[in-house]
This record gives structure tokens, C-alpha cells and sequence, in this order.
């Protein structure tokens, strides 16, 4: 699921189950793996960018990568 203002580049996988929380930016060639959640607010009350994913970047499954 992607939530709103996530900006996403060329030749991205967000892969089942996987959640990008608002304002989340990720490069070009970059997987996100299954059930992974990228969360930039806790609440996601559409703060300001925090998390971005660089290009070849990798989020294995069930990551949490927080704020």
C-alpha cells in the first residue's frame, strides 16, 4: 500500500503486503520486500519527507524502517 506523497522513481518493486507511509522518497532500481512498512510518522499524519530510499537501494521482507 502507498500512502499519499510518496514519490516513487524508475524500476521500483513494492512487493505484497509492503507498506510506504506518506511523504517516503525512493530512487530508481530499488525493491522493497513483502510485508516491509516504511514509516515516516508514527500516527502517518503526513509530516515532512523523512525516509528516502536511495537508487539500488533494498528493504528485505518484513523490515520496519522508521523515522
Amino acid at each position: 500500500m502507498l500512502a499519499d506523497r510518496v514519490q516513487l522513481a524508475q524500476n521500483v518493486t513494492v512487493m505484497a503486503g509492503a507498506y510506504v507511509g506518506a511523504g517516503t522518497r525512493i530512487g530508481n532500481d530499488v525493491v522493497v520486500g513483502p510485508n516491509a512498512a516504511l514509516v515516516s510518522d508514527v500516527l502517518d499524519r503526513g509530516g515532512d519527507t523523512d525516509i528516502v530510499v536511495r537508487e539500488g537501494g533494498s528493504i528485505g521482507a518484513n523490515a520496519t524502517v522508521l523515522q
